[in-house]
């Protein structure tokens, strides 16, 4: 019987500890294996940040780099060995992982990548944008007990909602938010709330429905709703308006991704 991976990239940082042991909690119920990648930069990109080859300062760079990779990678294999996985490397870890993690059910991103900061400040963006992988940004207990949507029936709350199908039964809770002001013109046939909690239902879960009203500014509303209602997981879509928006307005996926709580899980 085949089975699912859930992928989990290691860089040799402070997150990689949470990351794996997330991974390795939420396999049993996504009946998934993990696939943990090292995130190591190779030698013509150590070459590059060393500055001036082989020579010099750049040697000495050089080797510094390449000995501080070693060390991450044995951190990161210790971790991953610690919960009974494979540490898998290769020459060339972007495009492996990119062929891995669009056929993974999951990505488990540590919280400063989501940040675009730490060891591995590009992942975060590149798995999402780049390869189309469901992410889970662990911020909290996993599994999670009590899970928020934010729900606009665009197809990305639609995909990150599909995603989180294997936790819907084993949680306590679903609450299904949405604000009004946040829907867009295109979504708005499909975006009723009940469409979502009806699905949840289908699927194992429990969903009860909170229309917010009032106006919310760049998700802020959202992330107080959810904390509100004592979730420790933030089910949304992610980068729904045009990336220039975005970038000029912030948005409610970068506020979500700047906080420290509760845990996400995103899709684009």
């Amino acid at each position: 019987m085949t089975r699912d991976t859930i992928f989990v990239p290691l860089g040799g940082g402070p997150g990689d500890e949470v990351s794996i042991k997330a991974a390795a909690a939420l396999a049993p119920i996504y009946d998934a294996d993990v696939d943990a990648v090292f995130y190591g930069r190779d030698d013509a990109a150590l070459m590059m940040i060393a500055g001036d080859g082989f020579t010099g300062l750049g040697a000495s760079a050089l080797e510094g780099l390449r000995k501080g990779r070693a060390e991450a990678e044995s951190k990161a294999r210790e971790l991953a060995k610690s919960v009974g996985v494979e540490l898998q490397t290769t020459e060339s870890a972007r495009a492996y992982a990119t062929a891995r993690a669009r056929l993974a059910a999951l990505a488990v991103v540590e919280s400063d990548a989501a940040r675009g900061t730490g060891a591995m400040p590009d992942v975060f963006q590149s798995l999402l944008m780049e390869d189309g992988a469901p992410l889970f940004v662990p911020r909290g207990p996993v599994p999670p007990k009590c899970a928020a949507i934010a729900w606009d029936g665009s197809r990305e709350a639609a995909r990150a909602l599909k995603a989180a199908r294997p936790l819907l039964q084993h949680l306590e809770r679903v609450v299904v938010m949405q604000s009004e002001n946040h829907v867009d013109a295109k979504d708005i046939g499909f975006a009723e709330p009940s469409n979502a909690a009806e699905w949840i239902g289908k699927n194992g879960g429990k969903a009860e429905v909170r229309m917010l009203k009032r106006p919310l500014q760049s998700g802020r509303g959202l992330l107080d709703v959810a904390r509100e209602e004592g979730a420790d997981l933030l089910i949304t879509g992610a980068f729904g308006h045009a990336r220039l928006r975005e970038a000029v307005f912030g948005g409610a996926t970068r506020v979500f991704l700047d906080a420290d709580a509760p845990s996400l899980l995103l899709a684009h």
